[in-house]
């Protein structure tokens, strides 16, 4: 059994909890214990230890894209609140510095930072990387998608500092668990789509059933084109709880539930 505990999301409905902006997600199978992205800081710390959550014995953490409100929380977190020598998978991308920018044809105009502030070197120093562009079996049910090779959505979201090209979220990436009921698709902000999230992970799986989809989708401003291309993409048996930046549009077009900070979820 799959149990996500939501540690951090941009709601919460729990006098006792934080939030903001951003996600981070516990997932739990019983032999595998991966966390889904952190946030933009140290919230989903504080967060799981007001829920009584250890995070000592988690096995690796997964970044979905190199975004602060994602991967913020890992460059902010006191290293002895994880676990030493901790493993984490996330796309070469990830370290990436990027600013958000409206383009005027080639000429971007940069304004608000879309990377959180960090020290490759230290990071490097404290955790152990996987940075792989290809999809990488965590456990024999958890698996990380690696590149969404075909996207419905090619949208420069920014710019790359380094190079001050386009920035596309090449990093852009998700989560897998093979239940009995069919895969899990877990996902950050599915910036490539969320009909492509859907075609990446079932080319993965040879085409396994999707029994659910859990996280950002992107859609709190997707055009009705948009919204008509992710209805079809969802079977009408697989439940989508639509949190982060689904928007209450992409919730609505897809029967979506909320997924809120501190609610949990289970899948077999």
């Amino acid at each position: 059994m799959l149990r996500i505990t939501a540690l951090l999301e941009n709601t919460n409905t729990d006098p006792k909890l934080d939030s903001h902006a951003g996600l981070s997600l516990l997932l739990e199978d019983g032999k595998t214990s991966l966390l889904f992205d952190t946030g933009a800081d140290d919230t989903y710390i504080r967060n799981a230890q007001a829920l009584g959550i250890s995070l000592e014995n988690i096995d690796a953490v997964v970044l979905s894209h190199g975004h602060y409100d994602h991967f913020g929380g890992l460059t902010r977190t006191e290293r002895h609140n994880l676990p030493s020598a901790l493993k984490v998978i996330a796309h070469p991308h990830i370290f990436e510095p990027r600013r958000a920018a409206l383009w005027l044809g080639s000429y971007p105009l940069k304004f608000k930072r879309l990377s959180p502030l960090f020290c490759e070197e230290t990071l490097r120093r404290d955790y152990q990387f996987v940075l792989t562009e290809k999809p990488y079996a965590i456990s024999p049910r958890f698996l990380f998608a690696g590149e969404i090779t075909q996207r419905a959505v090619v949208r420069r979201y920014g710019v790359l500092l380094s190079n001050g090209e386009a920035d596309y979220v090449r990093d852009d990436s998700f989560l897998i668990w093979r239940g009995e009921e069919g895969i899990v698709i877990i996902t950050g902000c599915s910036h490539s789509g969320i009909e492509s999230v859907i075609q990446h992970a079932r080319a993965l799986t040879d085409n396994a059933p999707v029994q659910a989809v859990v996280g950002g989708l992107h859609l709190r401003r997707a055009t009705p084109a948009a919204l008509r291309r992710a209805q079809e993409a969802v079977d009408p048996q697989t439940r989508v709880y639509g949190c982060h930046c689904t928007g209450a549009r992409g919730r609505q077009a897809l029967n979506a539930d909320d997924f809120n900070t501190g609610q949990q979820l289970t899948f077999r």
